[in-house]
């Protein structure tokens, strides 16, 4: 991981900030929530959580690569939210773990 990519104001990053075919987060509101296939104790429980500002939703488009769209938006998008200094440490600890993967 290039360590440019960790530094917040670096267009690199704000280009990864958005993957395509990833909506950019928006808040949890009920009129979202209503889109949501899950039954209502779960968009409830949704929508708790994003009163917190704890969640936001993002739309991934499926296309049999969502997963690992998701999965590589969601990594983004946490260390945009962490800062810095923890963005560089999940930097560092994939780093260290990536090469040792088969």
């Amino acid at each position: 991981v290039d360590p440019v990519m960790l530094n917040l104001d670096s267009p690199l990053f704000a280009g990864f900030e958005k993957p395509p075919l990833v909506s950019a987060p928006e808040e949890l509101t009920p009129a979202v929530a209503a889109h949501l296939r899950a039954s209502p104790a779960a968009r409830d429980a949704l929508l708790a959580l994003g009163s917190t500002g704890a969640m936001r939703m993002v739309r991934i488009r499926g296309d049999g690569h969502c997963l690992f769209r998701a999965i590589g938006a969601s990594l983004v998008l946490a260390m945009h939210r962490a800062g810095a200094e923890r963005a560089a440490a999940a930097g560092e600890a994939l780093r260290r773990t990536l090469p040792q993967l088969p």
